[in-house]
Formats: structure tokens, sequence, C-alpha cells
């Protein structure tokens, strides 16, 4: 039978167990500035909790085009996260034109070793997303996450289908914006697996926007994974 998986993006420890509904998660630090390295405490629960954790490597917010140093820091949280028992990493760097930094993902790859490497949404700035599917083979990476180099995988639906056509043992994983309706068109376009946060916002506890602080937290939601995960499967099973 075709299979889909379904990843959730996470950010915090209550995360893991309410995510625990999903085939896979990826586990990241400060999803508000779209991902990052996670911590070594959030790794450990994450393990610890037997959940298959594929860790974001990304040192810093802001754009994709990394210097020595966060080069460096990426080699060195890959070694950490490898050690760890993560089952893989995700990773990205950038050229200036928007192109991929073949040069650093090439390092990243090889610090990883046996772990599975996922090309993360830096495809999506590039000039030609479908070309970074070549680069992914060229690096013998597992996994690209993507939403068609739009704002979302409805707008990049043309896109993403273009990516899979192309995929040819690189599988490709639609994220971004996505929602239950957009469950359906991709899996009929062949998507390997799609991606979310599943997370409903939250006001946060205290007085903390009295200090600049963010007043609202997203937080994983239990029932919006188990909604998805139903979705997936009637389509796959239709």
């Amino acid at each position: 039978m075709y299979r889909v998986a379904l990843e959730v993006c996470i950010d915090t420890p209550d995360g893991i167990a309410a995510a625990m509904g999903a085939d896979r998660i990826e586990l990241c630090s400060s999803l508000a500035l779209g991902g990052l390295t996670p911590g070594v405490g959030l790794v450990a629960s994450a393990i610890a909790q037997g959940a298959e954790v594929h860790a974001m490597v990304r040192p810093r917010a802001g754009d994709f085009f990394f210097s020595a140093a966060d080069i460096d820091a990426c080699l060195a949280d890959i070694a950490f996260l490898r050690t760890a028992g993560v089952k893989g990493i995700v990773i990205g760097a950038a050229n200036e034109d928007g192109t991929i930094n073949e040069a650093a993902i090439a390092e990243m790859v090889a610090e990883a070793g046996n772990l599975d490497v996922i090309l993360h949404r830096v495809v999506d700035i590039s000039p030609d997303p479908v070309a970074c599917v070549n680069v992914a083979k060229r690096h013998k990476i597992k996994r690209i996450l993507t939403s068609g180099g739009a704002s979302s995988v409805r707008e990049g639906l043309p896109v993403i289908k273009r990516m899979i056509a192309a995929s040819e043992g690189v599988e490709i994983m639609a994220g971004g914006g996505l929602t239950i309706a957009d469950v359906e068109p991709l899996i009929d376009a062949g998507i390997h697996a799609v991606h979310s946060s599943c997370g409903t916002d939250i006001a946060a506890k205290g007085a903390v926007g009295r200090i600049g602080l963010n007043a609202t937290q997203r937080m994983t939601d239990a029932g919006k994974v188990a909604t998805l995960k139903a979705a997936i499967h009637r389509k796959v099973t239709a």
C-alpha cells in the first residue's frame, strides 16, 4: 500500500508527547524563528520518549548565507546530535544568489555519517527548487522539505509535482502553510510525506508581554496530529 508519512515539527518538551501520533518529529528550538538547533535537554527528552527524531541544524535566525563560523557551529551540532541518538538531521545552506551552497552541504553530510539527512526549505528560496532535487541526489540526501518555492504548499503545488517527478530515490515532503484540505491533492500528486506544526496559539502565562516578550506561544495539539494522520490514512486507503 502507498504510504505517506506524517512529520510534526515541535520545539517544546510537552510537544514531544503531543506529537507521538505522528510517524516522526522534526525537533527544533524557536519555531517562531523558523526553527533553530534544539538544546541538549530537548534532544534528551525526545530520545527518552522514544520518538523518531530528526533534529534541525541551524545556528541562528535569519538567512541561510552562513559564514565560516556558522558552518563550524553546524558541524559541532551535528557531531553532538550523532552521538545523542537522533535518527537524522535537517540541514541547509545557500549562496547569496539563492542556490544551494554545496560545499557547506558536503561538509555537513560528511559529519552526519550514517544519519539520515534532510534538506530543509532553503530549497524554497532557490531560483529553481526542482534543480535542488539533483543537489540532493549528488549528496545522497534522503529527503527534501518544500513548499514548492511558495508561501504555502497550495500555491507551490505545481512545482512540488515537478519535484516529485524528478525525485527518483529522494523523498519529497510537503510543508509550509499545510492544511487538511491540502492532503488530497498532495497525495494525488505522489507526495512521500507531509510536514506540519499541528500547533495552536495560546496566551502565555504571566505578564510577559509587559517586558517585551511574546505574549502568545504555539503549542503542539495532539488532536490536530490525530486529525491530520486520519486524513492521510483515509486518502491512501480509499
